[in-house]
């Protein structure tokens, strides 16, 4: 779950509002049917999220920062997004894809082959 904005404040903000609603709507099936939960569940808060190292909203730099520790960590050479998620607006997810483009990539392109 990535998030970017022109501050950490407004990201957090979009991040924070659109995340639960985006969990409920996963689990909708899972809690109707009384179900088991996925295997790799995931908090019902976006801080939660974020702070197992699942999620981050913030500014290029910040979500730059982020990622590279995690392609360091991991040794990987890619990154998965998912971008749109929860109640976020068509505005809001193009302003983080827009973001993610052309100031967080390029911070990264020693890590990772862009395509």
């Amino acid at each position: 779950f990535l998030v970017v904005g022109d501050t950490d404040a407004e990201a957090l903000a979009a991040a924070r509002r659109a995340y639960p609603k985006w969990h409920e709507s996963f689990y909708y099936l899972f809690v109707r049917n009384k179900g088991p939960m996925p295997i790799h569940a995931r908090p019902p808060q976006w801080d939660e999220m974020e702070a197992q190292g699942r999620a981050i909203a913030g500014t290029p730099r910040r979500v730059a920062a982020f990622l590279r520790e995690k392609l360091d960590i991991s040794g990987a050479d890619y990154v998965i997004g998912q971008f749109a998620f929860g109640d976020l607006s068509r505005t809001e997810v193009e302003r983080t894809v827009a973001l993610f483009a052309s100031d967080v990539l390029p911070a990264l392109r020693e890590k990772v082959a862009v395509k």
